[in-house]
């Protein structure tokens, strides 16, 4: 049983118990002050519930937008932003920028999982996954001005998806790919 409930089984407890202290004129005051006091453990039980509510929508909906391992955003996400930059461009006509998608997808990853562990593999994951989101400086997704910044998603398994939307050009997009692909080459340690 936890607070919640118990608060609320006190309320009710009290609710009769004051009904019927209500019946004998001796214990009024005594009846009165048990209905307010179950009256506000009444109120924190439904708040400490709609607390609850509210921390378990966030965590669904973090789930939803997130991938569960690596924290990245998920597929649905990555897919929602890059609709997101193809509306602004359309809709921006002749001043729209250009965009860049790069995708990564590790090597022998298959093997790692099947001769380290998947403990090892997923653990390979989240620091792959920690080096991009440091690379594509992850808070800056949506600008103050609501523009898209740079984005690394996890579309599952071994591939990641990066989206650059400051990268309109094939020159910059080449240099960013350059530095992810440095970032993600250097050693790892996993599994001990």
């Amino acid at each position: 049983m936890d607070l919640a409930q118990v608060f609320l089984w006190c309320a009710v407890c009290g609710y009769v118990a004051g009904i019927v202290m209500f019946v004998w004129p001796a214990y009024r005051l005594l009846a009165v002050c048990l209905v307010v006091l179950n009256l506000w453990s009444w109120r924190f039980a439904m708040n400490l519930k709609m607390f609850r509510v509210s921390m378990s929508a966030q965590r669904y909906r973090r789930l939803a937008f997130a991938d569960s391992l690596t924290g990245l955003p998920n597929r649905a996400t990555a897919r929602d932003s890059i609709d997101r930059l193809l509306t602004q461009m359309r809709d921006a006509g002749e001043r729209a920028r250009g965009f860049s998608l790069l995708f990564l997808d590790l090597d022998r990853f298959k093997r790692i999982n099947d001769s380290l562990g998947h403990e090892a593999g997923d653990e390979l994951l989240r620091q792959v996954s920690q080096r991009l989101r440091d690379q594509t400086r992850q808070g800056d997704v949506i600008s103050e001005a609501g523009e898209l910044g740079s984005m690394a998603a996890r579309l599952g398994g071994d591939e990641f998806v990066v989206l650059l939307s400051r990268a309109d050009t094939a020159e910059r997009a080449t240099l960013v790919a350059d530095r992810l692909l440095g970032a993600v080459s250097e050693p790892y340690v996993v599994a001990g």
